[in-house]
């Protein structure tokens, strides 16, 4: 269950990476 959540967080964590 919570691996959806830290599927959502690394996906967000990749999008901060990708502007920076």
């Amino acid at each position: 269950m919570c691996l959806f959540i830290v599927d959502r967080v690394s996906w967000i964590n990749q999008m901060e990476k990708n502007h920076v």
